[in-house]
């Protein structure tokens, strides 16, 4: 069955429809998004369903309700089934459940908030850290999907045609795209001597923690955390040299002496470095961390340097942004946040949006995926809607205008029944401009409580995504003050009436099994409230939350 939704509310916040079958994020192939070094696989990709690419000459199909899934991946190459297509990924997971699902401008983590080890389990594996410090300090690893939307739109200006895509923002502390989260068992004293130098393994890269790393405090610049990464350690004797092979570019790397447990010279193509342990230096246009110094005084031994080649440097402080290598330059669109103390570290989250206003958007497509920017260990993928804008299959809703007066559309509910209704009319008089009328008295009510008058419309459903929405008209308020008072709703689809009775001016009623309360308000009129918080009582409200612009099943 081919479902669509139908958003009645503004003047032209109509969209049409996609099929409820997951898989609105989609790749064919992922060969050009993972690749292999020294048997492990990089810059993995996450994909699931049918390409899809909206047209731009589709005008009247507005917009779909569409299944969206974002989602992240790890290393294990595994087969992700979605409802709507079976892909295979790099350790991939589905942002939506097949209870669940997503729908175009749905909160992306409407169906999973949290992705944990069960959803990737390498990725997101439990970890120890490697320290000398006595005891066992494991932590768990998280990511927390953001309530960022879909949208189709231009992205305030920043697209030159309109395109669908996921607005991810330009806020990681206050509304991220996504959160990455690690939390300890115990707090790691990161100012302990016997912590720096040791390694974690954080979202797929080992890092080790630097000697500038502190937790000397509860904020700011005492919680810091250092973190040095690299995808090649060598050893190299006084002396010696080896050649290493980094992004491609062979560099000779040597150590030319050594002459303290902490400080020595490096050379990398032949050009010289004075270097200590625990600091990290750009030689020939290559990053060496220095990790351990072995100083051996005799003449009959021979000193070395244990030295990660390639290192990207990290520096995580609470309150700012993620800054990289020596120079520390900032990371747009992250935020660090550490809670600990003087004890040691806690928790850590890097909040993640888009790194400024004009590049706060991820576009639907394999080539636009997101990659995380600070660890870049997985990426983030929006695929479009299913079926695609221009997909031959999809039904249409067709907005038209009627004579210079009024706009109609023509749709067709879940039932099969086909309406065409006249949803918006000019006003009268000196304000010229639209209203939600279907005549120049006949007004359609879209806000949880709002009082409809007799002849008037109103959207009923128990949320505003659900299965059961309505559009009634109130076709009659009878005999208040009298006997048998009631009121009439009459389906606009389907032609069906449901009769209610009050009983002391109000009424907990069901359709389709889903609670309302109608509250007389006047001779002519009613009002309408549902929901978890709503005592259904003469003075009923809408509780907390109001339901605006509820969402009506189409076909």
């Amino acid at each position: 069955m081919q479902i669509k939704k139908v958003l009645a509310g503004g003047l032209a916040a109509l969209t049409a429809g996609a099929t409820l079958a997951m898989g609105a994020f989609a790749i064919d192939s992922l060969g050009d998004y993972v690749s292999a070094s020294d048997g492990s696989l990089t810059s993995p990709t996450i994909v699931i369903g049918a390409p899809a690419q909206p047209s731009t000459d589709f005008a009247k199909d507005v917009l779909g309700a569409a299944d969206i899934a974002a989602a992240v991946a790890g290393y294990a190459t595994t087969s992700v089934t979605s409802t709507s297509a079976t892909t295979s990924v790099s350790g991939g997971v589905d942002a939506a459940t097949v209870d669940n699902k997503l729908y175009f401008r749905s909160e992306m983590n409407k169906a999973k908030d949290t992705l944990t080890s069960n959803d990737l389990t390498t990725l997101l594996a439990q970890g120890t850290a490697n320290v000398d410090l006595a005891g066992t300090y494991t932590y768990n690893q998280y990511i927390n999907i953001g309530a960022r939307q879909t949208a189709f739109g231009n992205s305030g200006g920043d697209l030159d045609d309109p395109a669908l895509y996921i607005d991810a923002g330009s806020d990681p502390k206050i509304n991220p795209l996504y959160n990455t989260t690690v939390t300890f068992n115990k707090p790691l004293n990161l100012s302990h001597s016997d912590v720096q130098g040791g390694t974690l393994t954080l979202f797929g890269v080992e890092y080790t923690i630097g000697s500038n790393s502190k937790t000397d405090g509860t904020s700011g610049s005492n919680l810091v955390l250092e973190l040095y990464g690299g995808a090649n350690t060598q050893t190299i004797q006084e002396g010696a040299e080896a050649t290493v092979n980094i992004g491609g570019t062979d560099y000779t790397v040597g150590v030319l002496g050594v002459s303290t447990s902490t400080s020595g010279v490096v050379t990398v193509n032949g050009v010289s470095k004075s270097v200590t342990k625990d600091n990290s230096y750009t030689i020939e246009g290559l990053d060496v961390y220095v990790k351990d110094i072995y100083y051996l005084s005799k003449e009959t031994q021979t000193s070395s340097m244990k030295l990660v080649l390639g290192s990207s440097k990290l520096t995580l402080q609470d309150g700012s942004e993620v800054k990289t290598g020596s120079t520390l330059t900032g990371i747009d669109g992250t935020h660090v946040s550490i809670k600990g103390s003087a004890a040691g570290i806690s928790k850590l989250t890097v909040g993640v949006a888009g790194a400024d206003s004009s590049s706060d958007y991820v576009l639907a497509g394999a080539s636009n995926a997101f990659e995380d920017p600070v660890f870049g260990t997985f990426k983030l993928a929006l695929n479009g809607l299913t079926p695609a804008l221009d997909d031959a299959s999809r039904d249409q809703i067709v907005v038209d205008n009627s004579a210079n007066t009024a706009a109609t559309v023509k749709l067709t509910d879940y039932r099969g029944n086909t309406k065409t209704l006249t949803w918006a009319q000019t006003k009268t008089g000196s304000n010229f401009g639209p209203e939600l009328n279907a005549t120049s008295t006949r007004q359609y009510r879209v806000i949880e409580g709002q009082t409809v008058k007799e002849n008037d419309y109103v959207l009923l459903a128990p949320s505003q995504e659900s299965e059961f929405g309505h559009i009634y008209q109130l076709s009659d308020v009878d005999d208040i003050g009298g006997s048998n008072p009631s009121f009439t709703l009459t389906d606009e689809f389907s032609g069906d009436t449901v009769q209610v009775y009050l009983n002391n001016g109000y009424k907990e009623f069901y359709l389709d099994g889903q609670a309302y309360c109608a509250v007389n308000k006047s001779d002519t009129s009613m009002a309408f409230y549902w929901g978890a918080g709503v005592t259904c009582t003469a003075s009923a409200n809408a509780g907390s939350k109001t339901t605006a612009f509820p969402l009506i099943k189409l076909k």
